[in-house]
């Protein structure tokens, strides 16, 4: 073991001994997915990986919920190496991450069964996520952790049968979380309108390019021939009419007027 490996060993088993003698609710966030080529990927994260906490110089904290992941990946990535003390199958681990984009999702460590539900019910989609990952929101005791399982039961169960589940994120979460919430709202909206934009696309019409404006393009066009087509033929005498008379106003005269007897 490396004298560098070892400096940072003993802090985390150190806190993994107080969690464990203590008898809390079990931190961190378990990794997800990792991107290839992010900085994630070239820290050595994987999936299944437990993240207990961050370090950035002077400053720190623990890793509570998948919110509190963002927030560091946020705010302090940009600023320079973040350090997250972790651990792989019991071993701790330090974990560095350089500056850039992490690309890495996780989600919350639950106690007991709850974890197990919890893996067992993500990524089946669908209105049986949505009802599973809705009632272990509800017996989760942190707020955040609520919130991160509404947000994805809501998604799971789509735009029009999550609203509720939305509602009752926003309710649940705390002052960290709720921004992170909006932002997730914000997001579900952005791909449903471009889902909605895509299923309006014209015959034989380019799905890359802005279905929206092509489809206003299209109306004007339709309302500028169907205008040509009511117009008056273009040799009638009232076109020509009102066309002599509008001439002669341009020319600042009065228009010439058929006197009557």
């Amino acid at each position: 073991m490396t004298g560098r490996f070892r400096s940072w060993a003993v802090p985390v088993a150190l806190v993994l001994a107080c969690w464990t003698v203590a008898g809390g609710p079990p931190a961190g966030v378990v990794v997800e997915r990792v991107a290839a080529g992010t900085a994630a990927a070239r820290a050595g994260l994987e999936p299944g990986d437990v993240l207990l906490g961050w370090r950035q110089g002077d400053a720190g904290g623990d890793l509570r919920s998948p919110c509190d992941l963002d927030q560091v990946a946020v705010e302090h990535a940009p600023r320079g190496e973040v350090l997250l003390d972790g651990e792989r199958g019991g071993v701790p681990r330090v974990f560095v991450l350089a500056p850039g984009k992490w690309g890495l999702a996780a989600r919350p460590r639950l106690d007991g069964t709850a974890d197990l539900e919890l893996s067992a019910a993500l990524g089946q989609g669908g209105g049986g996520e949505a009802e599973a990952l809705a009632g272990l929101a509800r017996a989760a005791a942190q707020r955040a952790v609520r919130a991160w399982l509404l947000v994805r039961a809501a998604e799971a169960a789509g735009p029009e049968a999550g609203a509720g589940l939305w509602a009752e994120a926003a309710v649940s979460a705390d002052q960290g979380a709720l921004p992170w919430v909006h932002e997730r709202h914000g997001q579900g909206r952005d791909r449903a309108r471009r889902l909605r934009s895509r299923e309006r696309l014209l015959p034989g019409q380019d799905p890359g390019r802005n279905p929206g404006l092509d489809l206003r393009r299209q109306r004007d066009r339709d309302r500028r021939l169907s205008g040509r087509s009511r117009a008056a033929p273009a040799g009638s005498p009232g076109k020509v009419r009102s066309s002599r008379k509008a001439s002669a106003t341009r020319r600042g005269r009065r228009p010439a007027t058929r006197c009557r007897k």
